[in-house]
């Protein structure tokens, strides 16, 4: 079987239904990412060889579920979340291409998760976490849609306006409101610590005022950089 078929295959195999809390896999393979991270109800597109692809091919189809942990180096100031970041956000894998060499596998967020334990990975390729949802099973909850984003579209527009970016103003607008906080945690150029602050903030309320607080002072200093589209 050649690669595109193999590719075939890992897509037509993968399922298209909701994850429910009964469903929640406790031991998964580990995907470390530096400077980015998966959140809820986000897409990350990850690019990996086409050689790396095939060595663990047979544990991505485990299932189409892989833990996404962010990963930072360490600085020159001491700083335990640079160390090793202990929350990450169990991905499904939602497509997979092949071009120029390199496989570009589509993952999905799903729900946060604390890595309780790093396993042995064994004969395996991938290491492997045992991980814990209790403290972001909401993830999986509907937004309220009286949910008030206001203030936050409201920093977002001047931010955009401030800067001449060009934005679907109506289509952002249009955005659940978990959908539209996880993207722009992922998407926007925060600092590695904001990103992990962002990442471990269990309320949906607490994680937008902390974002539109970021945004306030940043447009201001210009240390954010100007961002072309929010994915």
């Amino acid at each position: 079987m050649n690669l595109t078929q193999k590719i075939l295959k890992v897509n037509s195999e993968i399922c298209s239904s909701e994850i429910d809390e009964k469903r929640l896999p406790d031991i998964l393979p580990a995907l470390e990412i530096s400077f980015a991270l998966l959140m809820p109800q986000s897409q990350l597109p990850i690019e990996i060889s086409e050689k790396s692809f095939m060595s663990v091919l047979p544990e991505l189809l485990e299932g189409n579920l892989v833990a996404i942990i962010p990963a930072y180096p360490k600085l020159n100031f001491s700083h335990s979340i640079y160390k090793n970041s202990r929350v990450g956000c169990l991905g499904k894998i939602n497509d997979i291409q092949y071009n120029d060499n390199n496989v570009r596998l589509l993952i999905h967020g799903v729900c946060r998760f604390d890595v309780i334990e790093e396993l042995s990975g064994g004969k395996n390729l991938l290491p492997r976490v045992r991980v814990l949802y209790d403290k972001y099973i909401s993830d999986l909850n509907a937004p309220n849609e009286n949910w008030d984003c206001s203030k936050l579209l409201s920093v977002l527009n001047n931010y955009f306006k401030k800067f001449s970016i060009e934005r679907d103003w109506n289509t952002i607008k249009d955005t659940p409101a978990n959908v539209l906080v996880s993207a722009i945690t992922m998407a926007f150029p925060f600092h590695p610590i904001e990103k992990q602050a962002l990442l471990e903030t269990v309320s949906l309320d607490e994680r937008s005022e902390m974002i539109t607080k970021i945004i306030e002072m940043n447009s201001f200093s210009r240390s954010l950089e100007p961002v072309n589209t929010i994915n």
